[in-house]
């Protein structure tokens, strides 16, 4: 009889197995919650969003991101945040990557369509804009020989363009000049004869100036012509 009253009862195994059942379950929720941080932790995002594009890295939790702050300062030029350039189609959204040498190539790629469109457009950011994209993409660690050669190279254009913006600025502060000079070279005053020597010293200039800049812009590649249908000798 002793053994039987200390037997447990059918309701207190039923108890026991639930309390198991809800630990086992909890641990099993826990290790998979870690599980999905542990990799979130691991991703690189890059968002291309309406105006800029951003790179963030996962958080210690199932999902999210903060901003990516690389812990070489020498890196972190190349993960900040850059602007899109007004008309550049590319396609929007968030993408994620365990590799960082993925992650380079994207950001290689949109730097240099940037870079592109920026320097095609030639407007009163582009140099502004032009130093900003190059700096970023020469900063980025996976890049190949390839494609920092194609970076020197755009570069050296965007060198040729800020030149040429500076060459019209010259332009135009020279005629400028010369239109001042042809006002105060009107009347009897005392510098009218030298205003008008110097207004007609950098009329010669501008127009010299002009004229080798004609000469120096090269002419168009001729038109390939058709030999589809041409008749036999």
């Amino acid at each position: 009889m002793a053994n039987e009253d200390a037997a447990p009862s059918p309701k207190k195994k039923v108890r026991w197995g639930r309390i198991f059942g809800f630990m086992l379950l909890l641990v099993l929720l826990g290790a998979g919650l870690y599980g999905a941080s542990w990799l979130n932790a691991r991703r690189y995002y890059l968002v291309v969003g309406p105006t800029d594009v951003r790179v963030g890295r996962g958080r210690m939790l199932p999902m999210g991101y903060d901003p990516f702050v690389p812990t070489e300062p020498t890196q972190r030029k190349a993960y900040r945040t850059f602007p899109l350039p007004g008309g550049l189609t590319v396609e929007r959204g968030e993408r994620s990557f365990f590799d960082r040498v993925e992650l380079d190539q994207q950001l290689y790629d949109l730097l240099v369509r940037s870079l592109e469109h920026t320097l095609a457009a030639n407007n009163a950011r582009t140099p502004e804009l032009s130093v900003a994209y190059l700096e970023q993409l020469r900063a980025l660690p996976g890049l190949n020989v390839e494609q920092r050669g194609r970076v020197d190279a755009l570069g050296q254009q965007a060198i040729f363009v800020e030149a040429k913006a500076l060459e019209a600025q010259a332009v135009a502060a020279l005629q400028q000049a010369i239109e001042k000079f042809e006002v105060s070279a009107k009347g009897g005053a005392p510098v009218a004869t030298e205003a008008r020597a110097r207004a007609a010293a950098l009329t010669a200039l501008l127009q010299r100036l002009r004229g080798e800049a004609v000469l120096l812009v090269p002419p168009p590649a001729p038109a390939a012509t058709s030999t589809i249908g041409a008749a036999a000798p």
